[in-house]
This record gives structure tokens, C-alpha cells and sequence, in this order.
């Protein structure tokens, strides 16, 4: 125990000897944690603002198709539609993991139900 009092009695004496050098020590070691803090959370900023950037733009999305993107000339079509049940259950499987929204594309259904309706009243006015 006398020869930690003794140590510590050593060590502020060499602080008082060597003021100016501890002073300057301290302060370079303060710099340091500083700017070390202050690069650290730059660098989180910079990487929040690129994440919430490409998430606008959709880089965190993904869309379910019953169809391939790319068309192939002579092969059939055999995709089965997917289903309102099969939709609702994908979304229940989802939730809470992001924003899920559904889309239906008809405009081939009303093109098909238009040109019924234009073939009916062509074939009543001539018939």
C-alpha cells in the first residue's frame, strides 16, 4: 500500500515539473476522441440519408408477378393469375416487415369486354 501512495505521489509530481507537456497531451487526446466522435457520426448520417434516398426511389422494393418480365416469342403462356385469397395470404405472411400494396392491371380485361360489347352492336346493327 506504501509503495502505490508513493507512486501516485511521483506521478503529480511530475505533472507540476512538466506542466505544459501534460496540458498539451491531455488536449491532443481530447482532439482525437472528438474528432473520432464527430467522423463516426457523419458517417451514420451520410448512410441514413443514402438509405431513405434509394428507398424513394424503390431500391428496398420488389414486385411479385404471375409473368416473366422478359417476352418470349413461341413458347405458351401458361402462368396461372395469382388470386385475390393468394394476395391477401402474401400479405398476411408480410406484415409489419414494410409497406405492402397490391396492384391489378385490367386494361387487357376492358379492351377484351369493350371489343365484346363493339362486336354485339355491330352484329345487331347488321344482323
Amino acid at each position: 500500500m506504501l509503495q502505490v501512495v508513493e507512486n501516485i505521489r511521483q506521478g503529480f509530481s511530475s505533472l507540476k515539473s512538466h506542466r505544459t507537456r501534460a496540458i498539451i497531451t491531455a488536449s491532443i487526446i481530447a482532439i482525437g476522441i472528438s474528432a473520432l466522435v464527430g467522423i463516426l457520426t457523419s458517417i451514420d448520417a451520410m448512410s441514413s440519408a443514402i438509405t431513405k434516398t434509394m428507398s424513394r426511389f424503390g431500391a428496398q422494393s420488389f414486385s411479385v408477378n404471375n409473368r416473366l418480365t422478359v417476352q418470349r416469342w413461341g413458347v405458351p403462356d401458361d402462368f396461372k393469375p395469382i388470386s385475390y385469397d393468394q394476395s391477401q395470404k402474401f400479405e398476411e405472411l408480410y406484415r409489419g416487415t414494410g409497406v405492402i400494396g397490391k396492384t391489378i392491371n385490367a386494361s387487357f380485361v376492358i379492351l377484351l369486354m369493350v371489343s365484346k360489347l363493339l362486336f354485339m352492336i355491330i352484329s345487331s346493327k347488321m344482323g
